[in-house]
């Protein structure tokens, strides 16, 4: 039996009466995917479907940039492999992480990959730090088979995938609008497919979308593998709605060849590239390739770009479940697939399309090489095939499941699973990597990615009872951005102790490196967020900046400092910021040796926290002057402050002092409200006595008497204040002098203020008293008073 018929056999056997997937006898070579055949299985009811789950409405995306200012985060240690997926969210024996994929924006990685642990395999994962530390989110709700795509302008990721759409095999297309954090349900990317009652499976989706930033960016662009009775064929469709819907469906490569393991990139020119394996028929195991120049209208005629090819592990067919699989050593079923990249980096190679695939060596004991092949026209003509990864020995270990990605400024890394440190088993798995820095025409000596290598895990029959027989992935991941390449892999270095397997089992997990680009553009971080003290020195850092070649940076500053820009000026320069207080931004740019810059940003908040400089005059004694207060000139404050010129200076001071203390309280507040008070103190002092007043004539004559007279005070803080008589005396002086003393004929009484002369005593009395009174300060004045007795 061919392989074309036999391929219809197996369709029919998987869905028609009496005849399941498991008993078929399919052709080992035009089969589909672990995932896919997962999923046949589930339609016909052999397995059942994955849990559903609450999933959030499709987000209303649009083609609109959106900028954001981010601060670049610390890649990982280069060359440290890190766990993806969190083994606690496993159960059972479904354990199997595997098959990934990842798209890098910014400094978030989302990465997909097949996942039995959540009974729903399309598995997610997201890093926001360039891959130092992930976050296993569960999985999205779908049946696996997962390539991730970012639409670098709008920030969505697209999550396509196998899937059950309203019952139908289809082709899902998922969009997160959170940067990774969640999607929302899948998008049907292949309606006509999937309305074809005869259609039995969409399998092995790739994406891509375009980011060119011209009429097409934004546009989505799926291509697959349509399975029905009659066959397979290649299919394609676009989205020019961010994701919405899908359009433009076509059958690039109709039945007959069993097209399968198609991979679909958008070069920088907006052309649509698409390549796969042809598995039958005349041009069977070429890697095929077609491309279009109208956004996905319309296809060129498929051509083959590599040919002379054998699908891997074709010299070791054995009985996976009920299906008879082509495989390597451990029983890991393979698949004939492509892949494909294009140099959109605007570089010296821009343009150019760059394909890997995996092929069996006749006449070898290894089952399979990898292999590159090149176009530098767009796709007319390839190179001849180039195998990478040639072992220094025998050729007798499998290199297999490689992957391509451009990065930096041009520059090509392809990885892929190596056996080459087991020549003595062709047993345990490594992963290595090679570079191209002259656009494909030659590779650098292979370098070892993963720390450990691992063995298989038992997989016929498989561990996992949610995973097709002889399952060990189909595809790894390598992606980029302009300082780094990224890796991640299906790993199965970790040991498992379950009930099925006491003595412990290899556990397939997710593992990932990164390894910086020779020549790259140097890593920029600005450190931030800042707050500084507006007028102050502050220090920025950009220490955290560096060149992943290991040489020297020069840091150029800028920004709303005094004296920028800061040429040359270090990593750790001192700056002031002046006002006004707010949030700014500071740039910079690091360039290395080369020449190769790289700009970032951080946010400065500046601040004022710091009250004025208040300076008072000193501290001042004054003298009572009126009952009503005291008038003081207590002088001027002076108040500096680094952010505000001139700060408002405020007293309490009073017109008129009270007799006392006053405490005078001054104030400075800057523009931002920041007081600083000071007190000046000002003594009002009393140390002027009372003026008493007699209030008495200097005359009487002796018919005056009685007569009384009533002495009065008044005090200059106090006013008016009551005397007090206190003594008195009478006499009279002679015409030589001489006191005569006439108390006994004066009569004289005195009480509080006044004085009563009842009897004068007669001519020539002379009689005489005291008044005085005292105020509140306790200064006491006093008055002699005196009058004369006359003759009238």
């Amino acid at each position: 039996m061919g392989r074309a018929a036999a391929l219809g056999f197996l369709v029919a056997g998987v869905f028609g009466t009496g005849v399941t997937l498991a008993e078929s006898a399919d052709d080992p070579f035009t089969g589909p995917s672990a995932a896919g055949e997962r999923l046949m299985k589930e339609r016909q009811g052999l397995l059942p479907a994955p849990e559903a789950r609450a999933i959030p409405p499709v987000p209303a995306l649009v083609k609109e940039p959106t900028v954001t200012a981010v601060t670049q985060a610390a890649p990982p240690v280069p060359g440290v492999d890190i766990q993806v997926n969190d083994p606690t969210l496993d159960t059972g024996e479904s354990t199997t992480q595997s098959e990934t994929s990842m798209a890098v924006l910014g400094n978030t990685i989302c990465a997909g990959y097949n996942d039995s642990g959540t009974n729903r395999y399309s598995g997610l994962a997201r890093s926001t730090d360039l891959g130092a530390t992930w976050t296993d989110l569960g999985e999205i709700g779908q049946r696996g088979d997962p390539v991730i795509a970012v639409h670098e302008a709008s920030g969505a990721f697209y999550y396509a995938e196998i899937a059950t759409i309203g019952g139908n095999p289809a082709i899902g297309v998922a969009i997160s609008d959170d940067d990774c954090a969640s999607f929302g349900a899948p998008v049907d990317a292949s309606p006509g497919a999937s309305a074809i009652v005869t259609t039995t499976l969409n399998d092995k989706p790739w994406i891509a979308v375009d980011n060119n930033g011209g009429a097409n960016d934004g546009n989505i662009y799926v291509c697959w593998t349509r399975f029905d009775p009659a066959g397979s064929e290649l299919r394609v469709s676009r989205s020019t709605d961010g994701g919405a819907t899908y359009t433009d469906e076509q059958v690039l490569s109709p039945a007959g060849t069993a097209p399968f393991g198609c991979s679909i990139v958008v070069g920088s020119d907006g052309g649509v590239n698409v390549s796969w394996a042809d598995r039958t028929g005349t041009t069977q195991d070429d890697i095929r390739f077609a491309r279009s120049t109208d956004a996905g209208v319309t296809y060129s005629a498929p051509i083959s770009a590599a040919t002379g090819n054998r699908h891997p592990g074709t010299d070791s067919i054995v009985a996976c479940g009920g299906s008879n699989r082509p495989t390597l050593t451990g029983d890991i079923r393979m698949l004939h697939q492509s892949w494909l990249a294009v140099d959109d980096t605007g570089g010296a190679y821009d343009g150019n399309l760059y394909l890997v695939w995996a092929s069996d060596p006749a006449g070898l004991p290894d089952n399979s090489d990898v292999f590159f092949s090149r176009s530098t026209d767009g796709g007319l003509t390839w190179s001849a095939p180039l195998q990478l990864g040639i072992e220094a020995g025998p050729q007798f270990t499998d290199q297999f499941e490689p992957f391509v990605a451009v990065g930096g400024t041009g520059t090509v890394s392809v990885a892929w699973y190596d056996r080459r440190n087991d020549a003595a088993n062709n047993s345990l798995i490594d992963v290595y990597k090679t570079f191209s820095d002259d656009g494909g025409a030659t590779f650098d000596p292979l370098t070892r990615v993963t720390d450990v290598n691992f063995p298989p895990p038992p997989i016929r029959p498989n561990f996992d009872p949610n995973i097709a027989t002889c399952y060990m992935g189909e595809y790894i991941a390598v992606a980029s951005d302009d300082s780094s390449f990224y890796y991640m892999w299906g790993d199965n270095r970790n040991t498992l102790v379950t009930t099925n397997f006491p003595d412990g089992r290899p556990d397939p997990d997710i593992f990932f490196e990164v390894e910086p680009i020779g020549g790259a553009i140097p890593f920029c971080d600005a450190n931030g967020p800042y707050q500084v003290e507006c007028g102050l020195s502050a220090t920025l850092d950009g220490s955290g900046s560096f060149d992943p070649d290991g040489g020297s940076l020069v840091y150029d500053w800028s920004g709303p400092f005094e004296g920028s820009p800061l040429a040359d000026g270090g990593a750790t320069p001192s700056v002031v910021f002046p006002t006004p207080t707010e949030d700014k931004m500071v740039d910079l740019a690091v360039t290395d040796d080369e020449g190769n810059q790289a700009m970032c940003m951080a946010n400065v908040s500046v601040i004022d926290t710091l009250p004025p400089v208040l300076t008072i005059p000193d501290d001042i004694t004054a003298e009572c002057s009126s009952p009503a207060g005291t008038p003081v000139d207590i002088g001027e404050a002076t108040a500096s402050d680094q952010c505000d010129p001139d700060p408002l200076v405020q007293d309490n001071a009073p017109a008129l002092f009270p007799l006392g203390t006053t405490n005078v309280t001054w104030t400075a507040t800057d523009d931002d409200g920041n007081l600083s008070s000071a007190i000046q103190q000002v003594l009002i002092e009393d140390t002027t006595p009372p003026e008493v007043f007699c209030n008495a004539p200097a005359t009487i004559t002796p018919p005056d008497a009685p007569i009384s007279f009533t002495a009065t005070a008044d005090d200059v803080c106090e006013g008016p204040l009551p005397a007090l008589v206190t003594e008195y005396d009478c006499f009279k002086v002679t015409k030589k002098g001489k006191i005569i003393d006439k108390t006994f004929s004066c009569i004289v009484s005195f009480a509080g203020d006044t004085i009563t002369i009842l009897d004068s005593g007669g001519k020539d009395t002379r009689i005489t008293w005291t008044a005085e009174a005292t105020d509140g300060a306790g200064n006491v004045g006093s008055v002699d008073c005196s009058v004369d007795v006359v003759n009238p």
